[in-house]
């Protein structure tokens, strides 16, 4: 394997993904998997990282025809690479039919196998090519092919892919990895949605404690107040009672008063032999005899009982 150096964006030693080496930004390649382009890598540019996958931007293409506007596509984390470091200046020169490599043709790094080394008629060496997934035969010039390189993302390292086998190795351990991480990220997203609702779950359990003191405190507020207002209210009534039987025995204490100042007047009439009812002569008072016009000082009137 090659010992290369690492990349600027590199994902530290031992981790779970690859998204670490990625950053806003970034120039990258994206390994194509529509019809008519599998195998293929072309640049772009990343724009937004996301869990299991990463929105690029491909500078070779357009949104639409005629338009200005670069095609962009989100893309999984499996598809996508750093820039590889460029070849040796003699690699062109040590490969032997059969050897895998990947040859420039529209603006993309297709993967092929050398069939033939041939010279031109300006006498430049040509290079025969078949590509892998459309077996399609090119012949191109030695400063349009590179080597198949394979990137191992959890070290950061490239290794020169020697036989068509290792590609498909390596494509087969991204899938594999790629559902480790998904089925991880599932599992990581259920033990959050657990914890949430553990969390809800005794928040909720909390607020109904703290609900139910602030329920038994107004409870008891409203218990003492109750009895207070009982308390007051039968402390009114007592009051109310007792001034009831003041004013009663009051009205007793009158009639008796009454009754017994009756009883004296009957009984001293009765020593003058005089009796309730019976008319008798009086004098009249000062106020009554002037109101008489001065006849006489006296009068008749009926002794009261």
């Amino acid at each position: 394997s090659c010992k290369l150096a690492r990349s600027p964006f590199a994902a530290p030693e031992e981790v779970d993904s690859p998204l670490g080496a990625f950053a806003v930004g970034q120039r990258v390649e994206v390994m194509q998997e529509d019809e008519g382009y599998e195998g293929a890598w072309f640049v772009a540019e990343v724009l937004e990282l996301q869990k299991e996958a990463v929105r690029v931007m491909y500078p070779a293409f357009a949104a639409e025809e005629g338009s200005d506007a670069k095609l962009e596509d989100t893309v999984q984390l499996r598809r996508l690479r750093p820039m590889p470091p460029p070849p040796a200046p003699a690699f062109s020169g040590s490969l032997s039919a059969g050897a895998p490599l990947e040859m420039l043709f529209e603006d993309g790094w297709w993967q092929a196998v050398l069939t033939a080394s041939e010279t031109a008629e300006d006498g430049k060496a040509v290079l025969v090519v078949q590509t892998v997934y459309h077996n399609q035969t090119h012949r191109i010039a030695p400063g349009e092919v590179r080597p198949c390189l394979l990137w191992h993302w959890r070290c950061d390292r490239w290794e020169r892919a020697w036989t068509l086998g290792a590609l498909d190795t390596h494509y087969a351990m991204l899938l594999d990895d790629e559902d480790r991480r998904v089925h991880g990220m599932d599992v990581r997203e259920k033990k959050a949605l657990e914890l949430q609702a553990r969390r809800a779950a005794k928040q909720e359990e909390v607020e109904g404690k703290r609900r139910l003191k602030e329920e038994e405190k107004e409870a008891r507020r409203r218990a003492k107040e109750a009895e207070e207002r009982a308390r007051r209210e039968a402390r009114e009534a007592a009051e109310e009672e007792r001034k009831r039987k003041r004013d009663d025995d009051a009205a007793d204490r009158q009639r008796q008063k009454a009754e017994a100042q009756a009883q004296a007047w009957r009984a001293a009439l009765a020593r003058k032999g005089l009796r309730v009812g019976a008319q008798v002569e009086a004098p009249l008072p000062p106020e009554a005899a002037a109101a008489a016009d001065g006849c006489g000082g006296g009068g008749f009137g009926t002794v009261g009982g």
